[in-house]
């Protein structure tokens, strides 16, 4: 990606490492990761990874729910609240809004390849349970063959 079209990270040095503290109940696992790594583009590669069912509209939902989360409560450093803050003003920019698509259409794409491995994988077990029971039933025939020499293939 351009880098005019970055997302927003925690370059602190101070909370570069940060991680919520245990407290805030029901975050996503992502967020335990440190805090320069928070953004949607990862966030959604974790998701992919993971193979989940959350289409990109709900994925990005759960993101921003949780940076809610982390902004709204007192237990949480300033620094990290603000990055929470900032990074809602820059998703509602003409760049924010670009990037999102951009993840978007990467995520969309990612779950089609991953439906359609699928997919390929049942049939080539298909394929293969197929051609099993076909060589099962030749030896059968050639087995009965075998025992009655009159038998027809």
């Amino acid at each position: 990606m351009d880098d005019t079209l970055k997302e927003p990270r925690l370059k602190s040095s101070k909370f570069f490492k940060y991680k919520c503290p245990e407290e805030i109940l029901d975050l996503h696992e992502f967020y335990e990761e440190p805090a320069s790594s928070w953004c949607l583009e990862t966030f959604l590669n974790k998701l992919i990874d993971k193979e989940t069912d959350l289409d990109f509209e709900q994925s990005k939902e759960l993101f921003l729910a949780n940076l809610t989360q982390i902004q709204n409560k007192r237990a949480v450093d300033n620094p990290i609240r603000m990055f929470c803050s900032n990074y809602f003003d820059w998703i509602k920019t003409w760049k924010g809004q670009a990037v999102s698509n951009a993840c978007c259409e990467f995520f969309n794409e990612s779950t089609r390849l991953r439906t359609h491995s699928r997919r390929k994988r049942k049939h080539n077990e298909f394929a293969e349970m197929s051609f099993v029971l076909f060589l099962l039933e030749y030896d059968f025939l050639f087995f009965e063959s075998n025992q009655n020499v009159y038998a027809v293939y």
